[in-house]
């Protein structure tokens, strides 16, 4: 399996795992039995917060079935929604200050896919150094007689 392969395998395995995590957990909050304590703000409805961790997770899904089709916007959905799940994590562990296991686990998870993304997209690769220039001839001996005029 070339590499490309492995990381591409790896990626879909992350967004199922979102995916299946975010439907599950929203699912839980919209029906109550979630035990995160109710944020201020906007996040404060627990119907508002379980739809959007649930379209969290079907966007994810959304993406890892792009993925397996393989269509052309399959990695743009993923890094998408890469972003998206981190910036939640993100709007609840620093700015609500809920820090939990759970949502450092999808931090760590949309780090993961958006680096994944970035590997299959061959990044792991680098940018070829440019060709060096051929060195610059040496300058001719200067005789001290031209020196004195």
């Amino acid at each position: 399996m070339p590499l490309h392969r492995g990381w591409w395998f790896a990626l879909l395995v992350v967004q199922i795992v979102i995916a299946l995590a975010g439907l599950a957990i929203g699912l839980g909050t919209l029906l109550g039995t979630s035990s995160a304590p109710p944020s201020p703000e906007f996040f404060a409805n627990r119907d508002v917060r379980g739809v959007a961790i649930m379209l969290l997770g079907a966007f994810t899904g959304v993406a890892a079935f792009c993925l397996m089709r393989g269509h052309r916007l399959a990695l743009v959905f993923s890094a998408l929604s890469a972003m998206l799940l981190m910036g939640w994590m993100h709007r609840v562990a620093v700015a609500l200050g809920q820090h939990s296991a759970v949502g450092i686990f999808f931090m760590v998870l949309g780090v993961l896919q958006l680096a994944f993304v970035l590997l299959v997209l061959g990044v792991q690769r680098g940018i070829p150094a440019p060709p060096r220039a051929a060195p610059l001839p040496e300058p001719a001996p200067v005789a001290h007689e031209d020196l004195e005029d």
